[in-house]
């Protein structure tokens, strides 16, 4: 089959959108299959990874306003800044770009037998939606909607124009599949697209996994957190408060994030207790999660989205504690400093996140 991805970042850009392209592409082209994903590159040399992969990576285009690149560069000038608040909410603005880079690649297809349209940013659906309008006849094939996340049921952040609902029902209506990470996320989309929903989580390429299996614990408690921060929806401020106000305990608390300055306020109070790490590497991350005693779940204020990192903490092996925005959970986390996890969170069957058995499951929507 000719299969081709579309996402605004691959490798070896840190991202949940990153990882799925990234890893479909990979399964999918080591299947024996041809594979062109599109993506915005930056100045990353793909040149060795289209020779161990066999994947032919591809520009979306030069971007004029869309400020994420592939290689990790995020610009962020004061022209974006203030576009972004004047525009964003509005027009989607500077993602809105990506729509018509979308199109226009699309319209220069031929003979596709299955496109995988990624979001976030949800303009590549858009983009996809627009080029099927207008170009039918040389249209892929089979054409499935990734979505990591709902776009008008998207409960955190802020709520988007209701005429958007309209663009949402194009692409919902023009589109032969959209795939979402959770039974749950099914509630967050339109009757009129439930027929089309699957369910499709995050894939992992296990052989590429390596965790401490000889780890048996630290001398004083070592837990980590590893993602973004929302204010107000997945917030762990009472919980670093309730850190901060109890003097007495001893541990070390590790934070992967992209959000520093969030946690940077609270090294004052906790200073070496509080350890603050920019994102490393899947295998990296997963080797230093491995030797924590637990890790940290802040939950989502919504039942219809789940942190992607919850997969990694899975795979890890470690007792997970599960901390709400109000963080309501005080004795449990007394629990889990003197090793009684005994009210973790569920474990879950983690053969399900194997990148065979997730990419069987888009071969399998498109036919094959």
């Amino acid at each position: 089959m000719k299969i081709v991805i579309i996402s605004q970042v691959i490798f070896p850009r840190q991202s949940p959108r990153s990882f799925r392209a990234t890893e479909l592409a990979k399964y999918f082209a080591k299947q024996g299959h041809e594979v062109l994903l599109y993506a915005v590159l930056g100045k990353f040399d793909y040149n060795s990874f289209e020779k161990d992969t066999g994947i032919t990576i591809r520009p979306l285009g030069k971007m004029c306003f869309a400020t994420l690149n592939s290689d990790g560069y995020e610009r962020n000038t004061l022209f974006d800044k203030v576009s972004r608040r004047l525009l964003g909410n509005c027009f989607e603005f500077p993602n809105i770009e990506l729509m018509w880079k979308t199109k226009n690649v699309i319209k220069q297809l031929r003979n596709v037998d299955l496109l995988i349209t990624i979001a976030i940013p949800y303009p590549i659906h858009w983009g996809a939606a627009k080029a099927k309008q207008k170009h039918p006849a040389f249209f892929p094939k089979v054409w499935v909607s990734d979505c990591g996340d709902p776009y008008m049921g998207n409960s955190v952040g802020n709520k988007h124009p209701a005429y958007f609902q309209k663009i949402e029902d194009l692409w919902g209506l023009q589109t032969d599949f959209i795939t979402v990470p959770l039974e749950e996320a099914k509630k967050a989309y339109s009757d009129k697209v439930q027929n089309k929903l699957s369910v499709i989580p995050q894939g992992f390429d296990f052989s590429k996994i390596k965790i401490d299996e000889s780890f048996e614990g630290n001398s004083i408690p070592r837990f980590a957190y590893a993602g973004a921060i929302y204010p107000g929806y997945r917030d762990p401020t009472r919980f670093l408060q309730y850190l901060c106000n109890h003097n007495e305990l001893c541990f070390e608390f590790v934070v992967y994030t992209k959000n520093k300055s969030f946690f940077e306020h609270y090294k004052p109070l906790l200073g070496n207790k509080l350890i603050i790490k920019d994102y490393v590497s899947r295998e990296t991350l997963l080797w230093e999660l491995s030797q924590m005693d637990f890790l940290v779940n802040i939950q989502n204020n919504s039942e219809v989205q789940s942190p992607s990192k919850l997969i990694d903490y899975y795979l890890t092996t470690r007792p997970i504690i599960d901390i709400t925005t109000d963080y309501l959970e005080s004795n449990v986390f007394e629990e889990f400093m003197v090793k009684n996890y005994e009210h973790q969170h569920l474990k879950c069957d983690v053969s399900r996140f194997d990148i065979n058995v997730v990419g069987q499951q888009f071969l399998k929507l498109a036919g094959n």
